[in-house]
């Protein structure tokens, strides 16, 4: 969700731009991201320390007082049995996880594990993120203007915070592995289509059909692999290597993602690879 938010926000100011002729048209996008800098430094001033980080260094009283200060006036009173439960807690997670090290991640069931965990990650990589987080780009190589083009990018990202929305209720009815599966072939079909439209490019409504097939590759990942895949990793490993797996989840999804990123714009850059798919 904060993923989609500040999409739609970092659209909206480049879309607000894209008239002004001089340099300040990406100057001002650029600085007002500085913006937000005092607000989370005010916000951090006031920032209650994380109770679960307090009981974790012994500070029982401390943490029950934080967890007051997040309570109703009517709560207040069941401040020390939920401290009481975190301490409980603390103490199970701390002896279940005691001896364990990542080598474990590798070993009997838990390698299976840690494998779903790594390709569910990865999937948000390998699906086409890159290629559609890159849509303003694509739009303007298949023929749209520059209005144009961030007019579409702006709607994906508002599709993109909607969809996500949506997906907490379809998960809720919808198990994870259908949802995954589902959404992943969905979106290579429509990459399908997109790519086998780009080698006819007589036809001037071609570069609508492309642009609109992206819309619905963002509407589909968004209503599946984009939430499901943050889901899977935490759910599938183990209670002692949970923390582990999702660790080497999260790195493999990193080290594809700096693969994706590099790659990326020597596919659709004309003056690189330039594999637009026309003939």
């Amino acid at each position: 969700m904060c993923f989609a938010t500040g999409q739609l926000i970092g659209a909206g100011v480049l879309q607000s731009f894209i008239d002004r002729p001089d340099d300040w048209s990406w100057r001002i996008p650029f600085a007002i991201q500085w913006i937000w800098i005092p607000f989370l430094f005010v916000a951090c001033i006031f920032m209650p320390e994380s109770p679960w980080y307090l009981v974790r260094q012994g500070k029982f009283l401390e943490a029950e007082q934080t967890v007051k200060s997040l309570m109703m006036e009517s709560e207040k009173p069941q401040a020390r049995p939920l401290v009481a439960l975190m301490v409980h807690t603390n103490d199970l997670e701390r002896d279940i996880t005691e001896g364990t090290s990542y080598a474990d991640c590798y070993k009997g069931t838990d390698l299976r594990r840690t494998e779903i965990a790594c390709v569910s990650f990865i999937g948000q990589i390998t699906c086409g993120a890159q290629f559609a987080y890159s849509a303003t780009y694509f739009f303007q190589q298949a023929g749209l203007s520059s209005d144009e083009s961030y007019k579409l990018n702006l709607g994906g990202t508002g599709i993109a915070f909607c969809a996500t929305i949506i997906s907490w209720f379809l998960m809720q009815q919808f198990s994870r592995r259908t949802l995954y599966i589902t959404g992943m072939s969905l979106m290579s079909m429509w990459l399908l289509v997109i790519g086998c439209l780009a080698t006819d490019n007589k036809h001037p409504t071609i570069k609508w059909v492309q642009s609109a097939l992206c819309l619905i590759w963002l509407l589909t990942f968004s209503l599946t692999i984009g939430p499901v895949g943050w889901t899977i990793p935490a759910e599938v490993s183990s209670t002692r290597l949970r923390s582990k797996t999702v660790v080497l989840a999260r790195s493999s999804y990193y080290l594809a993602q700096i693969v994706a990123n590099v790659i990326q714009p020597y596919m659709m850059n004309p003056l690189a690879w330039n594999w637009n798919g026309s003939l």
